[in-house]
């Protein structure tokens, strides 16, 4: 396998306590798949909007592009975000030194624009 091949695995579900938990560790590899089960499975957009913006800045890429990428979920699954500060914030990712980082902030930006309105309120799916 090449570093250019991704592997997708299941994001496992993660209760708030042990989210916290990973946060204070700081151990990339696990935060950068805490952040999604936030963002995916906590049932509370503006909890896991928060969990993203103190990640958002992490000197690790996978975290950084992950927490990311979960501001693009919580628009798709919560129908909650400040798009404001959302948008400001991928927009400024865009120039990371990652690609993968971009990318991220590209396709979550695409997310957020999708499905929240102007005003804050959710679109909904297509």
């Amino acid at each position: 396998m090449t570093d250019d091949e991704l592997i997708y695995e299941p994001i496992p579900w993660m209760s708030k306590r042990e989210i916290n938990s990973v946060i204070r560790n700081n151990e990339p590899g696990v935060l950068s798949i805490a952040v999604l089960s936030a963002a995916l499975y906590s049932g509370d957009g503006i909890w896991a909007e928060k969990i993203c913006y103190k990640l958002v800045q992490h000197p690790h890429a996978n975290v950084r592009g992950n927490a990311l990428q979960s501001l693009g979920h919580i628009a798709r699954v919560h129908g909650t975000l400040d798009r404001k500060r959302a948008i400001k914030l991928l927009q400024a990712a865009l120039n990371d030194e990652h690609e993968d980082v971009r990318g991220n902030a590209y396709n979550a930006l695409e997310d957020v624009k999708h499905y929240i309105k102007r005003n804050g309120r959710w679109v909904g799916h297509p």
